[in-house]
């Protein structure tokens, strides 16, 4: 499945991710940053892992972690 064919509950545009430095981070950063500044509403469904680390170019894992760590914080359910 092309990234152009994947259908995200969510446009990633904008996330750019430092590879130099921990992307679970950078995308924790970025998606939470989303949630702060309204961009990524309340009640938004979040992608698959797997959907969002083909859209971005990241392994599963990263997105995983990114994902957990918004979770521990209370920024998504």
């Amino acid at each position: 499945m092309s990234e152009t064919s994947l259908s995200l509950s969510f446009n990633p545009a904008g996330i750019e991710l430092d590879r130099r430095q921990g992307l679970s981070r950078e995308l924790y950063q970025a998606l939470r940053l989303r949630v702060l500044d309204g961009r990524l509403a309340s009640g938004t469904r979040l992608p698959a892992t797997r959907d969002l680390a083909a859209a971005l170019a990241i392994s599963r894992n990263s997105v995983v972690r990114a994902y957990d760590q918004l979770y521990a914080e209370g920024f998504i359910e």
